[in-house]
């Protein structure tokens, strides 16, 4: 038996759990931006290269809130006028920023992944 997406992939709820008590990241880079919903852990990593309704592990993640997740995936708000190459690029360095601060508040990547 396959098994479901969580399954088939790698889980980190300390670190989800984590992302979530952050603020929204676009909301930290657009003035403009008013967030909607609460925060939370936008699965980023490997744009472009999963198949449909595959998530990525929980350590590509990112805080959004559901407004700028939304726009995310619509390619709206913020995201307008982005081509994949642009997000793909954007979501490696805010999630290897947030694996970072993670980091270093629990002592070194290698102690938590």
């Amino acid at each position: 038996e396959q098994g479901n997406s969580y399954a088939l992939r790698p889980r980190f709820f300390e670190y989800m759990s984590w992302i979530r008590t952050q603020p929204c990241r676009v909301a930290e880079l657009d003035p403009a931006h008013r967030c909607d919903g609460g925060v939370e852990a936008d699965h980023i990593g490997e744009i472009g290269t999963r198949g449909g309704g595959r998530k990525c592990d929980d350590r590509e993640t990112i805080p959004l809130c559901s407004a700028a997740h939304r726009d995310r995936g619509a390619r709206a708000g913020f995201f307008a006028g982005w081509d994949t190459a642009r997000l793909r690029a954007w979501a490696d360095a805010e999630t290897a920023r947030y694996r970072e601060l993670y980091a270093a508040r629990r002592g070194g990547l290698d102690a938590i992944f």
